[in-house]
């Protein structure tokens, strides 16, 4: 290589340095500020301030009255973020080894996830809520919420509850398999049904198998913990129409399906009837079955779905929860 040719090669290698430092530095210094518009009381002026106390800073996320900042990876490995709430005040920081995960519940509200290690038992979510002030404990394994309620796991249950009060608390301890043994959490998935009445939830099942270090089974069931509302006497002319037809197979319908003690129960129990009289190819085409429930008469009703487009009828049982009776059966046509 020639003497100006290495000559232009370092002015090259110089100039590329001093653009890629200016870019970061411009970079920087839009991280430490904050539109104002965009948080509430909390200033640009204000934003840099508490930023340069600890270095530079940007927003990891924002909304209506609040704001997250966060420092990003700093030199020891860590991360420190903190959450300012309408009036620029600091309501919460933390200095985590994993970065912070946010996920927005509404305008005002946000629920913060923070992993302290590689399983799901080292997950911990809070919520906060800038409009009235409000946060929450920390909740152990969140597998999903909507902008009120969550579901969380431990090692042998599910517990869906209401986020920032205690109107509602359910514990989930009935599965069609048992949930596996093992050191960490076994549920891995949940979603809500569209009714927000259910759970979606996956989980590992049977014995550990050290050879392939794996569990052999991951299932998946829909777990019906909420029944919608009916009355009784919506269907008193099905019930004397069951009660009084002596052509109805009544002997493969057991007088008691014992004590009803949650909507999910109803429903295993009442399928298991519908089944036995219609046939479990009949009912496939009739999901997904719904659970309904009369405070007044202590009873449930379950009821299949007739899909879009379709003419016919769906399996109907209604079960008395306080000992099980079957109150009726049919089948619309």
């Amino acid at each position: 290589m020639s003497k100006m040719k290495r000559k232009m090669f370092f002015v090259a290698v110089i100039l590329f340095v001093f653009l890629f430092s200016a870019c970061a530095q411009e970079e920087s210094q839009v991280s430490t500020t904050l539109p104002s518009e965009t948080a509430g009381e909390v200033s640009d002026k204000e934003t840099a301030g508490k930023a340069s106390d600890d270095g530079d800073w940007k927003i990891l996320f924002e909304g209506k009255g609040y704001v997250v900042l966060d420092t990003g990876l700093n030199p020891d490995g860590s991360y420190l973020y903190r959450i300012f709430d309408q009036n620029g005040k600091v309501v919460r920081e933390d200095r985590v080894f994993r970065p912070p995960q946010i996920s927005h519940l509404s305008e005002t509200a946000f629920g913060v996830r923070i992993s302290y290690g590689t399983g799901f038992s080292t997950a911990k979510t809070f919520y906060y809520d800038t409009k009235t002030d409000q946060m929450t404990e920390d909740f152990s394994c969140v597998l999903t919420q909507t902008d009120s309620r969550i579901v969380c796991a431990d090692m042998e249950q599910l517990i869906v509850r209401s986020i920032f009060d205690e109107s509602y608390y359910c514990e989930i301890k009935d599965f069609q398999n048992s949930p596996a043994k093992i050191e960490d959490i076994p549920f891995q998935k949940a979603e809500f049904t569209q009714d927000e009445k259910g759970v979606t939830v996956t989980y590992l099942t049977g014995e550990y198998d050290p050879k392939k270090d794996l569990y052999p089974y991951r299932v998946t069931e829909t777990i019906i913990f909420e029944a919608g509302a009916f009355k009784l006497e919506w269907f008193s002319k099905h019930i004397e129409w069951y009660v009084g037809n002596e052509y109805f197979p009544k002997e493969d319908v057991p007088e008691s399906l014992g004590v009803i003690d949650s909507p999910q129960t109803a429903k295993e129990k009442g399928m298991a009837v519908l089944k036995k009289l219609y046939g479990e190819e009949t009912l496939k085409d009739e999901e997904p079955f719904g659970v309904s429930f009369d405070e007044e008469n202590q009873a449930y009703l379950i009821q299949g779905t007739l899909p879009d487009n379709m003419v016919g009828g769906v399996a109907h049982i209604l079960i008395q929860k306080t000992d099980g009776k079957v109150i009726a059966v049919w089948h619309d046509k």
